[in-house]
């Protein structure tokens, strides 16, 4: 398995919902529960981790 690296990184709005990320990958899956008050960044987010998976596996 390959390693991912972020390459250039701009939050700008959604930086509250970044908080979401370490319980992505504790849990190892997007089925987590969405930062409140952030709900549509950390979906934003939830798909960019899927589409990497997919770009990866599929």
């Amino acid at each position: 398995m390959q390693a991912n690296s972020i390459i250039k990184h701009m939050n700008g709005l959604g930086s509250q919902a970044e908080a979401i990320i370490p319980t992505i990958i504790e849990e190892q899956s997007i089925e987590v529960e969405a930062v409140s008050g952030a709900t549509v960044f950390s979906i934003a987010i939830k798909q960019a981790v899927q589409e990497a998976i997919n770009s990866v596996y599929l």
